[in-house]
Parts: structure tokens; C-alpha cells; sequence
């Protein structure tokens, strides 16, 4: 066994050789687009990793043909809604945003909403609909959100804080400050 390729906080998968041997195509999500869009990159022999494609699209199940002439991916392009019922149901569900795939959500003890689309704490406000940035660790991805019941913290997982590839469970209290947490 050798080791091609060790990233900086860069995931690879479904490596696939050139049909020459000379170099790996894969996908890879990095802290450019917060780890939520697979890219295809060049890997080298000697490790260097050269991006292929560069854009906003979120690449899936690449493949290379025989010929090493032709490659096939899946673009992804999820539509995901946040919809809010009234309950007894009584009336028909209202759009509140738009949001992507795996967003998970919980309720604020004063009746507001925190997402984590985008691997990014957000309040949102039922009624209007207007989403709030919950400020947590800049460039790294945050999820899981859950408020506590008395309305004073939302705890979350907040990923390679520092130097670590870890996952971590953090605090914030509700109005978005003193964040509190530790890497292992």
C-alpha cells in the first residue's frame, strides 16, 4: 500500500484511474463550499490534487470509459422545501423557504425555528419567513441543532474546529453568543 493522496480538511471519494495508470479522477467536498458540493479533482501520483471542475453544481457517481475520452457524472440539483402546517390540520401547508437536503430543524422555546442548511445555524422566523445567520465558528460546519427546553442554549455539532478532523457537540446560547466547546 502507498499513500497518493493526504488532503488538508479535503474528502475524496470513487477514485477512478486514467486508463494510463498516471493519475486517479475523484469527487471531493472541501471548506469552500462547506463540505455540502462534490467537485471533480485530478489526483496525480505524487499527490498533487488539481480541480477539474470549478463551479456551484454538486457532482455524484463518476465514471470514466475504457478509452479514458469520456466521463459520465450525475449533477445534482435538489429542490427541498421548509413547509409549516398548523395543527389540528385545518388549512393547507405554507412555504416557508427554501432549504437543501438533510436540513434538520428544532424549535426555540419562543416558537422560532434554527436550520442547519447549508451546514450553517439559521433562525427563522415563522411568520415572516425571514432567516437569521446563528453566528458559530466561520469555515466550519455546523448541524444537528437542538434547543434546549428552558430557551437559554442551542447545542449543535461544529466539525474540525482548530487543527482536528473531529465532530464536536458545542453550545451557543439563544441570542447566538459565547459559544462554547472544545475539540478533543
Amino acid at each position: 500500500r502507498t499513500t497518493i493522496y493526504s488532503g488538508n480538511r479535503k474528502f475524496v471519494g470513487t477514485p477512478t484511474w486514467l486508463p494510463d495508470g498516471s493519475a486517479l479522477l475523484a469527487l471531493s467536498w472541501d471548506q469552500s463550499s462547506n463540505y455540502n458540493r462534490s467537485q471533480i479533482v485530478l489526483i496525480s501520483k505524487s499527490g498533487t490534487l488539481t480541480p477539474v471542475t470549478r463551479d456551484t453544481n454538486d457532482y455524484g457517481n463518476l465514471s470514466l470509459a475504457a478509452s479514458g475520452h469520456l466521463l459520465t457524472t450525475v449533477l445534482n440539483a435538489p429542490r427541498w422545501n421548509l413547509y409549516l402546517m398548523q395543527s389540528p390540520i385545518d388549512s393547507a401547508p405554507r412555504m416557508l423557504i427554501a432549504t437543501g437536503a438533510f436540513t434538520d430543524l428544532t424549535w426555540t422555546a419562543n416558537g422560532q425555528i434554527i436550520s442547519d442548511q447549508d451546514n450553517r445555524l439559521n433562525l427563522i422566523n415563522p411568520q415572516t419567513a425571514m432567516k437569521t445567520p446563528i453566528a458559530t465558528e466561520e469555515g466550519h460546519p455546523a448541524g444537528d441543532p437542538s434547543a434546549c427546553a428552558d430557551g437559554r442554549y442551542i447545542v449543535f455539532v461544529l466539525g474540525f474546529h482548530g487543527d482536528s478532523t473531529d465532530q464536536n457537540i458545542w453550545r451557543v446560547d439563544s441570542a447566538g453568543g459565547n459559544q462554547i466547546g472544545r475539540a478533543h
